[in-house]
């Protein structure tokens, strides 16, 4: 064999190692930039896994109260960060990218969640001040402007504190009837004022055909929550997202989402369950009958101080009283049983006040107006209509604008407004997610506010396994230490 043939094949052996060597370059180069490239489908499908978990809010809360929160316990009840953490490994996975990429997720969790329960429930009525936001920028039905709802509010609560105030530096004379003098007006004026004082509260105020729930809510002013001190949670800022607000105009609007969602008398209540939700908002009794009496009883004062002030400064009205108290005297002149003048004008007024204040009520419940500054011209009850009290009978319930002239006045609606008005937004909170989780568990008897997920905060860990330095060519070089750990990865999401 000559020198050249064992020459030959050299440029072969020569071009294999260098082509190794150049491979081995090429898929260094190829891999390096397939880890970059890993990066940036980590965040992607990070975000993507998010968005995927919170698009499963909570559908019938947000159909019936246009809330967006998740059930973070998936309808069990059970508040377990592992079932966000593998709901959201199933999106990562499904999101992750193709072969080429190669991204495998090594661990997952919980960092941190934001429940309705938080921050006093400010996430719950954050989430309602938006969609509330929301309604009166789209100019929808049953919104009014901040003014006309604090100008409506202030009347109320300015009417009913001083009709109070006046109220409480008078002296009750009492319900006890004048001796003798059964056959006087007085006598019989002060019986139909006391005998309709003794009727139930259901048949003195409501409309006629009224039917009350008797369902009692075993509601505590705290609807299961698991609430956490917010200073061991991360971004404890204010939540609100409608901060060009004040807090009095966030409270109006708070208000009205809360009488548009939670219907009230006389809307109509449901003889099946609590149907005068809003009244429980404000009074916190456990039945829709214990709820208007405490509402009634929210007005009676503030409008008997009211109209007692109006019934001293009406000169009609006094001499009718002073005309009523002279027959009485007169009729018991004889007798020697005549009771003190005096002290018959005061029971004489009381039971006037009385009567009118009754009415009102009554008009009230039935879903109309009463005036706001009362007097002799706008007074209803007179010697006539307090006598039919006997019999049951109140004036024919006619328009509100009808019975009672002068100003605009007030509504039911505006009245019930101010007494929300007057309740701690942390207080109406707390009660409204009671309703809620009491409705919401008709349907799933394990609902839970504090389950209600707004904002969450996941860790992901993640390797891109080796791709092309695992080629046979390379196969030595495989190690697991070739598995690239991609940085932690924290991802946040919530319904703002």
């Amino acid at each position: 064999m000559t020198s050249t043939d064992r020459e030959k094949g050299s440029v072969a052996v020569f071009l294999a190692l260098i082509l190794c060597a150049f491979l081995t370059f090429v898929f260094v180069l190829l891999e390096s930039a397939r880890i970059h490239a890993a990066g940036t489908v980590l965040w992607r499908a990070s975000e993507s896994a998010m968005d995927s978990v919170l698009s499963q809010y909570q559908r019938e809360l947000f159909e019936r109260y246009g809330l967006l929160f998740l059930d973070g316990s998936y309808g069990s009840g059970i508040s377990d960060p592992a079932f966000l953490q593998e709901e959201y490994a199933m999106w990562f996975e499904k999101n992750r990218g193709g072969a080429f990429v190669s991204l495998s997720l090594s661990d997952v969790s919980l960092v941190r969640t934001v429940t309705a329960a938080d921050y006093s429930g400010e996430i719950f009525r954050d989430s309602a001040l938006r969609f509330q936001r929301i309604k009166m920028e789209e100019g929808a039905r049953g919104t009014e402007d901040f003014t006309e709802l604090s100008r409506k509010t202030e009347t109320v609560l300015n009417v009913l504190r001083m009709g109070d105030r006046y109220l409480s530096a008078q002296e009750d004379p009492g319900n006890t009837l004048p001796e003798g003098g059964e056959d006087t007006e007085a006598f019989r004026l002060l019986q139909a004022v006391g005998t309709e004082k003794c009727r139930p509260f259901s048949y003195r105020i409501l409309p006629a055909g009224t039917v009350l729930s008797g369902t009692a809510l075993p509601l505590e002013g705290r609807p299961s929550l698991e609430q956490r001190d917010a200073r061991h949670l991360t971004g404890a800022e204010h939540f609100s997202g409608t901060g060009d607000l004040t807090d009095a105009e966030e409270k109006q609007l708070f208000i009205s989402y809360l009488l548009d969602f939670f219907p009230s008398f006389p809307e109509g209540a449901d003889p099946r369950g609590l149907g005068c939700e809003a009244e429980y908002l404000a009074f916190y009794m456990s039945s829709d009958e214990l709820n208007l009496q405490a509402f009634s009883s929210f007005l009676y004062r503030g409008l008997m101080g009211r109209n007692l002030q109006a019934l001293r400064e009406a000169p009609g009205l006094i001499a009718e009283i002073d005309s009523i108290a002279a027959e009485y005297a007169k009729s018991t002149e004889v007798s020697g049983m005549a009771e003190d003048p005096g002290m018959l004008r005061e029971k004489l007024l009381w039971c006037y006040a009385s009567a009118e204040t009754d009415l009102e009520l009554r008009v009230l419940f039935q879903g109309k107006r009463i005036p706001a500054r009362k007097s002799g011209e706008n007074w209803v009850m007179r010697r006539g209509e307090i006598r039919n009290l006997s019999y049951g009978l109140f004036p024919d319930p006619l328009p509100a604008d009808t019975v009672f002239s002068g100003d605009a006045g007030f509504s039911y609606r505006d009245a019930l407004r101010s007494a929300l008005f007057e309740i701690p937004q942390e207080e109406l909170s707390y009660r409204a997610m009671d309703l809620v989780q009491e409705n919401l568990r008709e349907k799933n008897a394990a609902f839970r506010c504090c389950s209600l997920v707004f904002e969450m905060e996941m860790e992901i860990r993640s390797v891109a396994e080796p791709l092309f330095m695992n080629q046979p060519l390379l196969q030595n070089t495989a190690h697991p230490a070739l598995r690239m750990s991609l940085p932690v990865q924290k991802i946040s999401g919530s319904y703002r």
